[in-house]
This record gives structure tokens, sequence and C-alpha cells, in this order.
């Protein structure tokens, strides 16, 4: 649902105060602030360095001192940032769950030789997709041979038939 993942991005860059960057504690990391976005949360910190620095979502993003950092109005403050800040929903693709388990390495090699992420990160067909991963120890079970074999570029045609019967 492409509407649900839009308005969590959104809801991720709003949090439930009127804050602005006189409030933060010198050069401190902030509790956890809760976003709009349901079970995220951000920190702020202050550098002398970088201006200001946002934690959240597994990531760091150091924006540097724009000249007017923040906007104050009536019900909030609009804070300028020069980048998208993606809640962990965004990664929620078959490629990012795959490519960030550390159980399904060895699908992610074979994926990556069968130029096959792409295709798992975008939903193309309007459905989405329904992976059978197989884990590290299912693959262990399989001669080292063998593996090394399907992984070599004069056969990615049949790695990638193989592949596709996980799909």
């Amino acid at each position: 649902n492409h509407k649900a993942l839009l308005q969590d991005v959104v809801r991720f860059h709003s949090i439930a105060a009127n804050w602005n960057t006189a409030v933060w504690p010198s050069f401190e990391l902030t509790p956890p602030v809760a976003t709009m976005s349901p079970g995220n949360t951000l920190q702020f910190r202050r550098s002398r360095v970088y201006g200001y620095i946002v934690v959240g979502a597994g990531v760091t993003n150091i924006f540097p001192n724009p000249g007017t950092p923040e906007v104050n109005s009536m019900n909030g403050v609009l804070m300028t940032i020069p980048v998208v800040l993606l809640p962990p929903s965004c990664n929620r693709t078959v490629a990012g769950i795959v490519t960030g388990s550390s159980n399904h390495t060895e699908l992610v090699k074979l994926l990556t030789a069968a130029d096959l992420v792409a295709t798992l990160t975008i939903d193309t067909v309007g459905i989405g997709y329904t992976v059978f991963a197989p884990t590290n120890a299912a693959f262990a079970k399989i001669d080292l041979a063998t593996m090394n074999c399907l992984a070599l570029p004069k056969n990615k045609a049949h790695l990638v038939n193989l592949l596709k019967y996980h799909v």
C-alpha cells in the first residue's frame, strides 16, 4: 500500500511537540522523542562542527547550519532539513528484509549474482511478492562446488531459474 507508506514517511517527519533547536541540550543527545509514525523515535544533538544531528531509524543524519534552520508558527515549528528521513517501514521490501538479515547472506549473494535484488526491491506487478527464502543453514546442505558453480556468470540463466522457483 503505497499511500500508507507515504503517510508513514510524513508522520516520521513530525513530532507532537513544539520544539526548536533552542530547547536542545548543548552537545548532548536528547532522549528519544516519539514521532507521529507509530513506534518510531528520533533523537537530536547540536554539534559545534555540523550544526545539528538527527538520529533515527538506525541512521544518523548530519545537517549543516542552514541560514534559517527553523520557522516558528502559531501551531508549531517548521525545521528545514536537506534530506528525507525514512522510517523503518520504508525498508520493508523483500530485498530490504533479506539484505538486512544475517540468516540470508547466501541468498543475497545469489540474488546479487542473478541481478534480482532490484526486482525484489520494487513492486512492479502491483501485488507484491512472496519469497520462500532459504536460510544460510539450508544453503549449507548444498555442496560448495554446486554453490560456486551456480554463482558463475556463465550460469546466470540457470541461477535465475532456480531462484524464480522460490518466488
